[in-house]
């Protein structure tokens, strides 16, 4: 039996500073999902910086979206680490650690910025699989 792929994809347009969006629930019926990749876009481009970036992480909310495992590690523009600029559309990968969702789970974006940013739009996209692999 072929794997059962659920797209997934969120605008923010002009996101609050410092909070938390859903991305994805999942829905009663369907059991267990996983995330099998997850990329991040922002409609601006910013050089890396410790000063002014913008930080996002992936989280499992749970049913009520307050949970705050990580799903997958954060991308920014951070300078520390290189973690490399962010470019207008141009995509950056999460790096998938907890991809088990349970039904009814939140996929929650943690989004944090410092200093001054202007994003306009973030992006986030990728697949889940029902089931476990």
């Amino acid at each position: 039996m072929a794997e059962k792929l659920i797209p997934f994809s969120v605008n923010i347009a002009d996101p609050t500073a410092d909070a938390r969006y859903t991305v994805f629930q999942v829905p009663a019926g369907l059991g267990q999902v996983q995330v099998v990749t997850a990329h991040a876009e922002v409609g601006t481009t910013h050089a890396e910086s410790d000063t002014n970036y913008i930080k996002l992480e992936l989280q499992d909310g749970g049913a009520d979206g307050t949970g705050t495992t990580s799903v997958g590690a954060e991308v920014s523009n951070l300078a520390t680490g290189s973690k490399g600029a962010w470019t207008q559309a141009q995509p950056k990968e999460f790096t998938i650690s907890e991809r088990l969702l349970d039904e009814g789970d939140r996929l929650m974006l943690k989004y944090d910025e410092n200093g001054t940013v202007a994003p306009l739009n973030i992006r986030v996209f990728g697949w889940l699989v029902v089931g476990k692999r």
